[in-house]
């Protein structure tokens, strides 16, 4: 990421001045996305994942785990990385299943506090996320543009106004 200098003072409200001071980091070379977390860092906001940035970690993280071999080089399948997903869906419903008893007045004794299984489910989530983009990578396809390309088809068909925009191809070359 390229530095950020203040330059001469910008007068006007908080958000003016975190704009104007992205606004020159985009000016410098930086993209759009780094743009605006350069404005979030300085309004003191916290900064949005985006499926890229995701993407970004997550490959060389597997890399890492898997001894340097590349995302095609060790022996899963498409299939593996699906069943790693829904291994971890699985995971994710049973602490669900959990709260839900809680919620109903039937918890478990053995069942964590609603405060643990929040952050439990959390986990989960999390994991779900990681293992659906490693999937996607494998196939090449862009995760912003499927689920773009989705909730925009179930509005238009719905006749609902909301819209996401499709930040580029579905399919794409995956760089490890």
């Amino acid at each position: 990421m390229t530095a950020v200098t203040a330059g001469p003072a910008v007068t006007g409200t908080r958000e003016e001045s975190a704009l104007a001071v992205a606004e020159r980091f985009r000016a410098m070379g930086g993209s759009a996305e780094e743009t605006e977390s350069v404005r979030r860092l300085l309004l003191g906001l916290p900064s949005e994942l985006s499926f890229a940035a995701l993407r970004r970690v997550n490959l060389p993280r597997c890399r890492r785990w898997n001894h340097g071999m590349r995302l095609h080089e060790f022996a899963w399948s498409a299939g593996d990385w699906a069943l790693a997903m829904v291994g971890e869906a699985g995971e994710l419903a049973n602490q669900v299943k959990k709260l839900r008893r809680i919620e109903c007045g039937v918890p478990s004794t053995r069942d964590p506090s609603r405060e643990e299984l929040l952050s439990l489910i959390a986990d989960e989530m999390g994991d779900v996320v990681s293992y659906l983009d490693l999937l996607a990578a494998y196939l090449g396809i862009d995760l912003a543009s499927a689920v773009a390309g989705k909730f925009n088809s179930v509005s238009e068909r719905e006749g609902f106004p909301e819209r996401l925009t499709a930040p580029g191809p579905l399919l794409v070359t995956v760089e490890e």
